[in-house]
């Protein structure tokens, strides 16, 4: 029986693990070579974990735009992260607004990080003039 195994952690507490097992030959160094060319990729997978604020209907590319978003990026340098153009991350941008309900930068990192957006707390707070 062969193995080849790849390990992930997730948080301190939480690893998963994927395992790929073949029960009757051995595999063959070109196998090993793809896993280990698509193991970067997996791993990234099973790290990313969607926030349960958000709706499913967000794509992958979109819930990457918005993680670049909430650490202070541009337009043009979440692109430049990406590898796309700045019209595909505005794409992605208006998709992801309209999905959660909202219609800027800052409503959007605020359902990202699931915080009630400031229009809504501000609603019920008494000016004073």
């Amino acid at each position: 029986m062969a193995v080849l195994s790849l390990g992930v952690r997730r948080s301190p507490g939480q690893v998963v693990k994927l395992w790929l097992i073949r029960r009757e030959t051995d595999f063959t160094q070109r196998e090993r070579a793809v896993f280990g060319i698509v193991a970067p990729a997996l791993e990234r997978i099973l790290r990313e974990r969607p926030s349960s604020a958000l709706p499913p209907s967000l794509t992958v590319q979109e819930r990457r735009v918005l993680h670049h978003l909430a650490t202070g990026l541009s337009n043009a340098e979440i692109a430049g992260r990406l590898v796309v153009s700045p019209a595909t991350v505005r794409k992605h941008l208006e998709n992801a607004y309209r999905k959660l309900g909202v219609s800027n930068r800052l409503a959007a990192v605020n359902a990202l990080e699931g915080r009630q957006r400031r229009a809504d707390i501000s609603d019920d707070a008494d000016t004073v003039a």
